[in-house]
């Protein structure tokens, strides 16, 4: 490789670090309190980092930086930031759950794992939105957060990041190094994790149906499934966000006490 191909490669990688960076959303914890850790979060189709502004906030006040990436591509650059404060934990929704585990089976570097709304491996015809209306009551039942998703259909966003606002359903193993087409078994070709992996998962969900969707979830050896009452597609964003992030706080903290602890708060009958 001559001095110039060697510049030219550079540029490019600097290129692609650039776009990964404009396409990037960080939230760091308050100002004078050591970060307690790193939660990636691969977002799902159809959204954009920026949608994650209340669950940047929310998760980033109680001192854990989330970094929100577009792709697993970006995924891999923010996991290889050895600036990023330890332990690094991955999180996905939808299509970026199936990020999220592929990442995670082969990134000795991830603590642990949040698994959101997970694609149950449908064919996603019979659940395809009609219209944006139906589709917006598919996702969430939160009024601020249809507001956003609007928002950003009509900004353009979504064709800025190159993907179809459909939510049709491929199978639990794409993107997780399965190459099985849609309709597949759910959960078929998956790698089981080796880290601690919580899911959540809404019970009305009817882009991934929960029934089908438990079946996936085994399949990548999850440890703990939390399903939301009445919940829709985007549990992270969804009217009972309050709770979820509180769920997913619990986790990080027994993550960060190490891969065998037991739950730090435990409820019970006096």
């Amino acid at each position: 490789m001559t001095a110039q191909d060697v510049r030219a490669e550079k540029r490019l990688d600097e290129s692609a670090e650039a776009r990964v960076e404009a396409t990037t959303r960080t939230w760091t914890g308050p100002e004078g309190i050591p970060a307690r850790g790193t939660l990636v979060l691969v977002v799902g189709r159809g959204e954009t980092p920026d949608v994650y502004e209340r669950f940047g906030r929310r998760i980033s006040s109680d001192a854990y930086v989330v970094v929100a990436v577009p792709d697993e591509a970006a995924a891999r650059v923010a996991l290889a930031d050895s600036e990023l404060p330890r332990p690094l934990l991955l999180a996905g929704s939808d299509s970026g759950a199936l990020a999220a585990a592929s990442l995670a089976a082969d990134s000795p570097e991830v603590a642990g794992v949040v698994l959101v709304g997970l694609p149950s491996g449908a064919d996603g015809s019979a659940g395809r939105p009609a219209d944006w209306q139906d589709e917006l009551e598919a996702r969430t039942a939160c009024p601020n957060h249809r507001k956003v998703l609007t928002a950003a259909t009509t900004s353009g966003l979504w064709d800025a990041i190159g993907v179809l606002p459909s939510l049709v359903v491929p199978s639990a193993g794409a993107g997780a190094g399965a190459g099985a087409g849609a309709g597949a078994a759910p959960g078929a070709g998956v790698t089981e994790l080796s880290v601690p992996v919580l899911a959540i998962h809404g019970a009305a969900d009817r882009v991934s149906p929960l029934d089908t969707a438990r079946v996936a979830y085994r399949a990548f050896g999850v440890d703990e499934l939390a399903v939301v009452d009445g919940g829709l597609h985007d549990a992270l964003n969804d009217v009972t966000h309050r709770s979820v992030a509180a769920t997913i706080v619990l986790f990080l903290e027994r993550v960060k006490a190490g891969a065998a602890a037991e739950p730090i708060v435990t409820t019970g009958r006096p």
